[in-house]
């Protein structure tokens, strides 16, 4: 079954008139990242083929974003790599499950060596831009705003309830780019 949605998928995103449709978004049920309970020392079999099967096509077709949920928290990683020609790219992994079931605890780092010798050739590198908290005031429930403008996108979070004011970034906004060449 999953080989049969990879296929899909992949038939999918090389389809794309890329003139078009710039910027390649993907949701999730499970992250290919996690620190949460369901992250953290464990990989869960979803994750696994979630990073086996389609983080090398996301990062083929120059995906932009990819969301995900299963982990009733927010956290957000930058995975930078470079394709054949020496070009370097960045894919984002916000995990927003800020709604809708208890809230989770920080758990603890994953385990990503395997992940990160088995895709060296790209020099794939991940940073975890935003952690979630140790305790439950740190990650109140939240919803996401995605800004698309051209080329720019940015994500607003706002908090609800007892976490308005939340600012996983040291505000409740950021852009999804590089400051750096």
């Amino acid at each position: 079954m999953l080989r049969r949605v990879a296929i899909s998928l992949k038939s999918q995103l090389e389809g794309l008139d890329r003139a078009r449709f710039r910027h390649v978004i993907a949701f999730f049920h499970h992250p290919a990242f996690s620190s949460g309970p369901h992250g953290a020392a464990r990989v869960e079999p979803p994750t696994a083929a979630l990073r086996e099967r389609y983080m090398p096509l996301f990062r083929r077709h120059r995906a932009a974003i990819l969301f995900s949920g299963h982990e009733q928290l927010f956290e957000h990683w930058v995975e930078r790599y470079e394709d054949s020609a020496g070009g370097k790219h960045r894919l984002d992994h916000i995990t927003t499950g800020g709604g809708g079931a208890p809230l989770y605890l920080y758990r603890g780092e994953p385990d990503l060596r395997a992940y990160l010798k088995t895709n060296e050739a790209e020099k794939v590198s991940l940073d975890h831009v935003v952690r979630p908290g140790m305790d439950l005031g740190d990650n109140p429930y939240h919803y996401l705003v995605v800004h698309v403008n051209g080329d720019r996108i940015g994500v607003e979070i706002v908090g609800v309830d007892w976490g308005r004011g939340f600012q996983p970034y040291r505000s409740n906004r950021t852009d999804l780019h590089d400051t750096t060449p």
